[in-house]
């Protein structure tokens, strides 16, 4: 995460990428990245630009942004589903979410050392409480949570610099065996967040946006609600989501949906999942999902052709 951070404003943008090694196993991509309903994982890049008022989400491969207001994004909304994190894009600590500032007021210092130039670096223990508050609550299945399982792991070793006026400009932590052992993030060992400020004083970020923008009310919808023709993009800015974006089929999209189906589920997904491609036929993706309110017995399966 890069980008800047208006703190008067409570206002800022981030540029959010994803670097994997090319062997990295499906089920840690998927993690990492999030699951859509396109042929891959989700997006490895994109902008954030955040306030109090609305979320905007830019993926790096998008001409247009989208417009999240807050009745699109409050917990429990019935246009998103699970527990999708734009809202954890909003900090409590910093207009930006997910960064080790959200974390730091539940440190406590052990030793300071003077810095260069009037600083200081310190030394600070973590409560596993606060891990959660760094990861978005659809890793939470894969991290160790604080809990009986938690219990006896020693406190989180924190550093923390700041400059002459008290203004933090580094904080670092590392976490042994932070991962679940059966969750899909196991074959981690270590976790290391690091954080860097500069440029105290320097431009504020911009809330504007440029070039087109698309409001999420009337663009995003869950895929089984996408009529027969209809064409649509996958990225939202959503990690883990049924949503994609409606667009127009007379510009560039990703894919094209053939048609809606009700699928008799099977014993568990992988026979559920072959039966919504029988449906749909050779060569077409489907995706399927329960009923929002599970209830119901039967599935409704999207077909659609990748473009």
């Amino acid at each position: 995460m890069t980008g800047s951070l208006d703190f008067a404003g409570d206002r800022g943008r981030t540029e959010v990428a994803w670097v994997l090694p090319a062997k990295t196993p499906g089920k840690v991509r998927t993690a990492v990245l999030g699951s859509t309903p396109a042929l891959e994982d989700g997006e490895t890049s994109g902008t954030y630009l955040v306030d109090r008022q609305r979320i905007r989400y830019r993926a790096a491969s998008s001409p247009y942004w989208i417009d999240y207001a807050p009745e699109d994004t409050s917990k429990g909304s019935a246009r998103f589903t699970n527990n999708d994190p734009l809202e954890f894009l909003r900090g409590s600590e910093s207009p930006v979410g997910g960064t080790l500032l959200e974390a730091l007021t539940a440190g406590k210092a052990t030793s300071h050392r003077e810095a260069p130039a009037g600083g200081r670096a310190y030394r600070a223990e973590l409560s596993d409480s606060a891990l959660p508050l760094l990861f978005p609550p659809d890793l939470h299945s894969h991290i160790v949570l604080p809990g009986p399982s938690a219990s006896l792991r020693p406190p989180v070793p924190l550093t923390v610099e700041v400059d002459a006026q008290g203004r933090i400009t580094r904080a670092a932590i590392t976490v042994k065996d932070a991962f679940r052992e059966d969750g899909d993030l196991a074959g981690f060992t270590t976790l290391t967040m690091d954080l860097s400020l500069g440029g105290h004083g320097s431009d504020m970020p911009s809330p504007a946006t440029s070039g087109r923008v698309l409001k999420a009310t009337d663009a995003v919808r869950d895929i089984g609600e996408v009529r027969k023709g209809g064409c649509i993009d996958f990225a939202t800015g959503q990690r883990s989501s049924r949503q994609v974006v409606k667009v127009p089929c007379s510009g560039p999209h990703d894919a094209r949906v053939l048609g809606q189906h009700q699928v008799a589920p099977g014993k568990d997904d992988a026979a559920t999942q072959a039966r919504s491609w029988a449906v749909c036929g050779p060569g077409v993706w489907a995706w399927w999902a329960p009923p929002k309110d599970g209830t119901g017995s039967d599935v409704r399966t999207t077909c659609y052709e990748v473009t």
